[in-house]
């Protein structure tokens, strides 16, 4: 949790740098995918990759950006049971969804404040930062998250991109 908090208090700080250099965005999307298929294993979760393209350059911080996607993956992992999971790239969204319990209308409004923790049996380790650190990464980088979610069914997380670098 101090490790969170202060990760968190980095973000937040404008002076703390950010290591950005051009990358394939989809390497990136490749490299949380394997890891979270190693953590949805134990579970019988599927990670699957979808990509329009498989070239997306982009300024940005390799950790970090496959950071973002891995809170969001080992989130899901948590709260659900044999399900596949569906990481895909089209356009300029990144999107990570889930088949599982979903997020009710009164708990996604505060998923990306610090400390907030959605009232559920399985929600009682962690330290409730995930989300607020993500989200701190992606306004780091000029990127929006947008979270969505229907309970019972699907929760997905957006990543809006900036616009691609041209390649060369």
């Amino acid at each position: 949790m101090i490790n969170d908090l202060l990760d968190l208090s980095r973000l937040q700080n404008t002076d703390f740098p950010i290591e950005k250099e051009t990358l394939n965005i989809c390497d990136v999307i490749h490299d949380a995918a394997r890891s979270g298929r190693q953590l949805g294993m134990e579970k019988g979760i599927c990670v699957n990759v979808d990509l329009d393209t498989e070239v997306y350059l982009l300024q940005c911080d390799y950790g970090r950006l496959r950071q973002v996607m891995l809170i969001f993956m080992q989130n899901s992992i948590k709260f659900r049971k044999r399900s596949d999971m569906w990481t895909k790239l089209a356009g300029n969204n990144i999107t990570v969804t889930d088949y599982g319990c979903g997020i009710s209308e009164v708990d996604i409004v505060h998923v990306f404040e610090r400390f907030y923790k959605v009232p559920n049996e399985k929600n009682k380790s962690g330290s409730d930062l995930g989300f607020a650190i993500a989200r701190q990464i992606a306004l780091r980088h000029d990127m929006e998250l947008k979270l969505s979610s229907e309970k019972g069914s699907y929760t997905c997380l957006t990543i809006v991109l900036p616009p691609k670098e041209k390649e060369e």
